[in-house]
């Protein structure tokens, strides 16, 4: 007997020891993939906040004659004089805006679009191409512009007029000059 307990006593702490080995390595694993899990999921996080961070700012409003930084990120409110040079893209103006006269000639279209609760009128163009150059004027000579930079619409910003007929669309192309001199039928 002494010569089978001597026999199974090494198989047995064999055993025992790969059962550790094993334990051991199981739990080396796990610390493993879990410390990997965290190390990834920081260095995620972190490049995540990186990229906004790098992120280049919103393009500027198809309207807008200068470059801006960022797109205004909440409707803005203006009145009158307040609305000058303001895009109605982001302004409440856009709310109740109506087109009060049109124009249309050498394969474009203008309109004269007026705001009556921000009391003020931009002009639109459509059908048109880089270069082209849609402008607003009120009576008190106040003008605004736009010099189309891509696609086939674009629209000047805003300025002050108490009504539609205190301002005038036009755009000026290539081709030539058209403007939005024609009442819309309400």
């Amino acid at each position: 007997m002494a010569a089978s307990t001597a026999v199974l006593a090494p198989a047995a702490s064999t055993t025992s020891g790969s059962r550790v080995a094993r334990t051991l390595w199981i739990a080396l694993a796990s610390f493993v993939v879990v410390g990997m899990s965290v190390v990834g999921a920081v260095v995620l996080d972190g490049d995540t906040d990186r990229r906004k961070e790098a992120r280049p700012p919103a393009g500027p409003p198809a309207s807008s004659s200068f470059p801006v930084s960022a797109a205004p990120t909440s409707t803005a409110e203006c009145q009158g004089a307040s609305c000058f040079g303001m895009d109605p893209k982001y302004a409440v103006c856009q709310e109740d805006a109506v087109t009060y006269y049109t124009g249309s000639g050498h394969g474009i279209r203008v309109e004269l679009r007026f705001s009556a609760m921000c009391q003020a009128a931009w002009a639109k163009m459509s059908g048109t191409s880089q270069g082209d150059v849609v402008r607003v004027t009120n009576n008190a000579g106040r003008s605004r512009h736009y010099t189309q930079q891509w696609g086939h619409d674009a629209h000047s910003t805003m300025v002050e007029a108490l009504n539609p007929d205190d301002a005038k669309a036009c755009a000026r192309t290539p081709r030539g000059e058209v403007c939005a001199t024609v009442p819309v039928s309400r």
